[in-house]
């Protein structure tokens, strides 16, 4: 299913990741791209205004919300490599 080449990129990728190292850095790309936040930005702020008496709405921006969305993406395809390299150790230790 693999070359060789691909097995030891994803591999090589989960041991950077399980590395302090390599937690830290995904702890601060978790928090920098608000990957578990459930709301934008703007659907806060109207919450905010609208607890603030405030009718007026921010409609959501459409442009960043497609890079929110992208950069989230980004490192959700990182946690997949580091599941995929840990399958692979798994399926063959010598790896």
């Amino acid at each position: 299913m693999f070359n060789k080449e691909e097995k030891v990129f994803f591999v090589e990728t989960e041991e950077l990741f399980k590395s302090e190292k390599g937690q830290r850095v995904l702890e601060y790309l978790r928090r920098v791209l608000h990957v578990e936040d459930t709301l934008e930005p703007e659907e806060k702020l109207n919450r905010d205004l609208e607890a603030a008496g405030n009718p007026e709405r921010v409609p959501i921006d459409p442009i960043a919300f497609a890079k929110r969305q992208g950069a989230r993406a980004a490192y959700f395809k990182i946690e997949a490599l580091i599941r995929q390299g840990r399958r692979m150790r798994e399926e063959d230790p010598n790896e």
